[in-house]
């Protein structure tokens, strides 16, 4: 699930550099909002859920760790 999500935000949200699962990529600006929309429906695609607005929040999605956790409690 790791891999899958960094491959997204890689490719969705295009971070050009390395980065670690536990990184801070919102804090960073690795992400900005219309990539974080990119990798939101990408991440609905690709996981087949779908993510609520109101749950697209700081603690969801500030890193890899934070966004497998967060689907791993939709998925379950």
């Amino acid at each position: 699930m790791h891999s899958k999500i960094r491959e997204i935000l890689t490719v969705s949200a295009g971070i050009k550099h390395a980065f670690q699962d536990d990184e801070d990529v919102l804090e960073t600006g690795a992400i900005d909002s219309m990539s974080a929309v990119r990798a939101i429906a990408a991440l609905e695609e690709a996981f087949e859920v779908k993510i609520p607005a109101v749950e697209v929040t700081y603690e969801n999605f500030q890193s890899v760790n934070a966004i497998a956790n967060y689907l791993k409690g939709l998925i379950d």
